[in-house]
């Protein structure tokens, strides 16, 4: 979801290099949240998944 849009518009992102720009996501397996439209940052707020407990399953 990175290396090849990155390739695709000449991008020097998409990988772990010191030095580069890192374009990673951190986040807590054990967290959950709910759902909320005031949340959303794009001004279409639908989604099936508005009011419901998101949690993370691997």
């Amino acid at each position: 979801m990175t290396i090849n849009p990155a390739r695709f518009y000449n991008l020097e992102v998409g990988h772990l290099t010191e030095g580069a720009k890192a374009d990673i996501v951190i986040f807590d397996v054990k967290q959950s949240w709910i759902v909320d439209k005031k949340d959303f940052v794009s001004k279409a707020s639908n989604s099936p998944f508005i009011g419901e407990k998101i949690i993370w399953s691997c």
